[in-house]
């Protein structure tokens, strides 16, 4: 999906709508403070401004940092729509490529459970973060607690 780069400034969008980073939603400042924004087909968030239309988790990082990304914005849970602050990071398409074969060979481009680091099979629970295997847990519980466990001391 290619959007029209604009010559929209952090001003004029925070003349237009508040940004809350905590929800990842955008709401118009004018009316009745409605969502801004409609989902595409593709996944995405879009919202049009001054004719034109943008890409809501691009937005965002004009809201929050003044500037456009420099190129590619990723969103770290997988999930197009989810425009959080937290869950937006800035990063080269050739990253962004890589950390999509992750994600779909790590087990989680079908992720029915949509626990991140976690997929069933008939032997159980699997945790497997970053192209490695950390086991196969009894309950979703337990895998839960060993993903947390390998993400905290990640950090």
């Amino acid at each position: 999906m290619l959007m029209k780069q604009s010559i929209l400034s952090q001003k004029r969008l925070k003349e237009l709508l508040v940004y809350d980073p905590e929800t990842g939603v955008f709401t118009w400042i004018t009316g009745l403070h409605k969502v801004a924004g409609t989902k595409h087909h593709s996944g995405y968030v879009l919202i049009k401004i001054d004719y034109v239309l943008h890409s809501a988790h691009r937005l965002a990082f004009l809201y929050m940092t003044g500037t456009w990304p420099h190129d590619t914005v990723d969103h770290i849970n997988r999930v197009k729509n989810d425009n959080r602050w937290a869950n937006l990071r800035d990063v080269t398409k050739s990253l962004n490529n890589i950390n999509r074969k992750q994600y779909e060979l790590d087990g989680f481009k079908n992720n029915k459970l949509g626990e991140l680091g976690i997929h069933h099979n008939k032997k159980g629970f699997c945790v497997k973060l970053n192209f490695k295997y950390y086991g196969t847990y009894a309950t979703i519980e337990q895998a839960r607690e060993k993903r947390n466990t390998i993400r905290a001391t990640a950090s």
